[in-house]
């Protein structure tokens, strides 16, 4: 996956979980780092502590804590690609 990132040519964000199996955090900074040696792309890599995959769709609404972590990745998305669309 990480050679993969090196031939991006379109903009990306990732959002990614502390706690995520499939792209754990040492993968996703990894990401973050191919994707800054290619200043020409934009991109966006950020990750969320004390989450697990799929934090921003299964969370108990009634749990404060993950409803504000799962806002805040609805927010950051909604801006990038805000951002992005112009």
């Amino acid at each position: 996956m990480v050679q993969t990132l090196s031939e991006v040519k379109v903009p990306l964000a990732v959002l990614g979980a502390e706690f995520d199996g499939g792209s754990p955090p040492e993968l996703l900074k990894q990401f973050e780092v191919i994707l800054k040696e290619k200043p020409e792309i934009e991109s966006f890599v950020k990750i969320f502590s004390v989450v697990k995959h799929g934090w921003t769709l299964r969370y108990n609404v009634s749990d404060e804590a993950a409803r504000k972590r799962a806002d805040e990745a609805h927010h950051d998305l909604i801006q990038w690609f805000t951002k992005e669309i112009k």
